[in-house]
């Protein structure tokens, strides 16, 4: 977590001086964080499970072709060439209730990799309206400092 905090205000710090304001700096940072570019990519293989788990009680088909032809000098046994083809086509009615389980399991993944995904996203933001507010009260600290001592070397 401080590890987070580090990189995150150290980002924050070089696109504060690339960006002027706080909406600036925003959108600089949620188009460039390394971590919500991964917790999106994240969010998106749960997405591709969920969807290919919902296609289980879908029919299959399988269907193949086999072609073969011997030649050879064998008296006794007549050779020649042979076709076979096949069609198989099958579904699932009933499993006891555990493809819905499995499909109920991934549906709930999915939504808990979106949640994390919008929280990471405002605890960002966050952060980074915590570090340029932080920045404003310390320049104006600064600011305040050096009238301080003007008055004070003026005296």
């Amino acid at each position: 977590m401080i590890l987070i905090k580090k990189v995150i205000l150290i980002s924050s710090l070089a696109l504060f001086a690339n960006a002027t304001t706080l909406k600036d700096m925003i959108n600089s940072t949620l188009q460039n964080n390394d971590n919500l570019k991964a917790i999106k990519t994240q969010s998106l293989s749960k997405q591709n499970i969920y969807t290919s788990v919902s296609n289980i009680y879908k029919p299959t088909v399988n269907v193949g072709v086999n072609y073969l032809k011997l030649d050879g000098d064998l008296r006794s046994v007549q050779i020649g060439s042979t076709t076979t083809g096949f069609v198989k086509i099958g579904i699932d009615l009933y499993d006891g209730g555990a493809n819905s389980a499995l499909k109920k399991q991934k549906e709930y993944e999915y939504k808990s990799s979106k949640l994390n995904e919008t929280i990471s996203k405002k605890q960002t933001i966050l952060n980074v309206v915590t570090l340029y507010f932080k920045a404003k009260t310390l320049d104006e600290n600064i600011k305040v400092f050096k009238e301080k001592s003007k008055t004070l070397k003026a005296q």
